[in-house]
Formats: C-alpha cells, sequence, structure tokens
C-alpha cells in the first residue's frame, strides 16, 4: 500500500509500528483520506483506548475504501454483498466490548472516509466516481479512459 509507512510512523498509537493484521492495498489517491481518518481516530483515542486499538485491514472493496479496527475485543463484522447487476448491500454487526460511544465515534468516522473516498479517484486523488465495468473502481474521466484502454489493450472485453 502506498505510504503505509507513512500511516504507521505517523500514528504510533493505533498502528504500534505494525501494518495491518491482514494485508490489504489501496492507491494513492486514498492516501489522504486515511490520514485524515487516522488523525481523527487518533485523537478520540485515550491512551488506554490506544493501548486496545489494532488496525485489522485497509483495502479496496467493490470500488470502495474500507478500513477495519478492532478496539478491545469490540470490533465491526461487515459483509459486503453484489448481486448480478451490480447492486450492492453491507451488512454490518457490531461486536462490543469496549466503550460504544468511542466506538461509535470511530465508526462515523470510517463512514466519513468511506465516503469521502467513494467520490474520490483512487489513482489521483482528483473527484471520481463508481466505475464498473468487469472490475469496480472509482477513478477519475481521465484514470477511467485510461483504465478502460488498457483493458481493451489485453483484449478482454473484444468479441472476437
Amino acid at each position: 500500500m502506498p505510504d503505509l509507512q507513512e500511516l504507521i510512523a505517523t500514528y504510533p498509537r493505533i498502528f504500534k509500528g505494525e501494518p495491518p493484521v491482514i494485508p490489504g492495498y489501496v492507491n494513492a489517491g486514498w492516501h489522504p483520506p486515511l490520514m485524515r481518518l487516522c488523525a481523527g481516530i487518533d485523537a478520540l483515542l485515550t491512551d488506554q483506548e490506544a493501548e486496545q486499538c489494532e488496525v485489522m485491514q485497509i483495502k479496496e472493496k467493490f470500488g470502495g475504501l474500507r478500513f477495519y479496527v478492532r478496539l478491545g475485543q469490540a470490533e465491526r463484522i461487515s459483509m459486503d454483498i453484489s448481486s448480478p447487476d451490480g447492486e450492492r448491500v453491507r451488512l454490518e454487526a457490531l461486536c462490543v466490548d469496549a466503550e460504544p460511544d468511542t466506538l461509535a465515534r470511530i465508526h462515523l468516522l470510517i463512514r466519513e472516509a468511506e465516503a469521502e473516498a467513494a467520490r474520490t479517484c483512487e489513482d489521483c486523488g482528483e473527484l471520481g466516481k463508481l466505475r464498473r465495468d468487469s472490475w469496480s473502481r472509482t477513478l477519475c474521466d481521465g484514470h477511467w479512459v485510461r483504465h478502460q484502454r488498457r483493458h481493451d489493450d489485453d483484449g478482454e472485453g473484444c468479441n472476437t
């Protein structure tokens, strides 16, 4: 993940010098929303809560940013379901064994970062939107055109 080491170094209370437990990847365009998210989480946590904080995974899924964190034994469990026509539904459950108010505020920050990423090109950080072909990605017009050209050059989508 671009700049993952910068996130780890900048927010040692939530990363503890280690990458997320489960490997993941996001492109550089989403680095600014991630930095703001980590800053917000770090500011919310008491020292005791920070000791219990564990970033589980940061990734792209269905063209959207996903950030999973555990606080003590509390964590948000979510599942994204996509129908054949591309309709997406996210199911979420919250397993709580921590300060509910702190956890709720963290999840609000995560939702805000996800919403920001949903309108941000994951490649360059400019204004973007969800684009779908064989893969869902959030891209600006320019990166979408480049993506389609690469896709066509690979022979995918070709009727021959």
